[in-house]
């Protein structure tokens, strides 16, 4: 019965890409997409997917409550998504708009309209976990009990932290046919859980689908510009005439939504992208450091030891240092 469950939602994302389920790994490539989504199950209240493909056009389906599994909730982490709540889910006429680019949860019970973008080397991590054990981990703190039911809708979202970063690169870096995959894909599973739960616990006010009004699409709309926008800051000045809020307001919406900062958002966003030039490019600091805006290399170096513990240098030598 536990391992249908599993197979079963393979299945229907084999459905999604148009591609094949071999053993507890969707294969796929056509058209539409490239890639790979493998499955694992460690526990009888815990799964997880892998995904890794290069879409090739703008991927969109649709969920409903009555498809939506009754007895797992799932966590997603990775690259952006976006979906689209039905009207029927709002009080107003128009449709309420997120995109998530971290970690999230959402529970539903209206049609949810998912859309993923286009683009190469997506990769992302679905972990399934049991309602049941969900609610255990709600229930260790006061004021998300209070907070979250699954009688109502709720929508969960958090920026990775740097630990968080790395256990998610940890995970995709485990190979299906290595000797303790399933034991260490469930500590992987687990640590992210429980580091996105102590994130949203942290949060003054925790924000749930109901109570985002239409302000909200302005904050979504502020989070777009500062992911597009990577080689310069982003003036609050800019953003409230683009989106039409005052800064105050702008301020303190964005934090309800994302649990940090604009600045700090978008500091991390060039920073993570130092990251990967630092790794996979020969680019100098100097260049990076201008790629991504930063007056000096000096200034980028002083940030990115401030964020990460640790300086580019070092972290270009020894990657795995932020792990220790």
């Amino acid at each position: 019965m536990e391992t249908s469950t599993l197979s079963t939602v393979l299945n229907q994302w084999a459905t999604v890409f148009n591609g094949k389920v071999i053993n507890t790994t969707v294969h796929f490539n056509n058209e539409k997409a490239k890639g790979t989504i493998q499955g694992y199950k460690s526990t009888d209240y815990l799964e997880m997917l892998k995904f890794d493909f290069d879409l090739y056009s703008d991927l969109i389906f649709e969920a409903s409550p009555k498809t939506q599994n009754k007895e797992y909730i799932a966590l997603a982490l990775g690259n952006p998504i976006s979906g689209m709540l039905n009207p029927s889910a709002v009080q107003d006429e128009s449709a309420f708009e997120f995109n998530a680019l971290g970690a999230f949860c959402v529970n539903y019970q209206s049609n949810l309209e998912w859309k993923v973008s286009k683009g190469k080397a997506r990769k992302m991590i679905i972990i399934r976990i049991k309602k049941d054990k969900f609610e255990q981990y709600i229930k260790k703190s006061e004021k998300l009990t209070k907070k979250y039911s699954f009688h109502t809708s709720f929508y969960l979202q958090e920026r990775f932290t740097p630990r968080m970063i790395e256990i998610f690169d940890r995970f995709f870096s485990i190979n299906k046919t290595d000797l303790f995959a399933l034991e260490m894909s469930e500590v992987y599973a687990k640590y992210l859980i429980s580091e996105f739960f102590m994130k949203i616990n942290e949060r003054e006010e925790a924000q749930q689908v109901r109570e985002m009004d239409l302000n909200v699409q302005p904050v979504m709309k502020t989070k777009e510009i500062l992911e597009k926008v990577i080689d310069k800051p982003v003036l609050i000045d800019d953003l409230t005439k683009e989106v039409g809020l005052s800064e105050s307001r702008l301020r303190v919406l964005f934090k309800e939504v994302f649990g940090t900062t604009i600045h700090q958002y978008h500091q991390d966003i060039r920073l993570n992208k130092s990251r990967e030039l630092l790794l996979k490019s020969n680019k100098t600091m100097s260049m990076i450091a201008s790629d991504l805006g930063y007056s000096s290399s000096s200034h980028f170096s002083m940030v990115f030891k401030k964020r990460f513990n640790i300086s580019p240098k070092e972290y270009k030598r020894d990657p795995e240092y932020m792990l220790a």
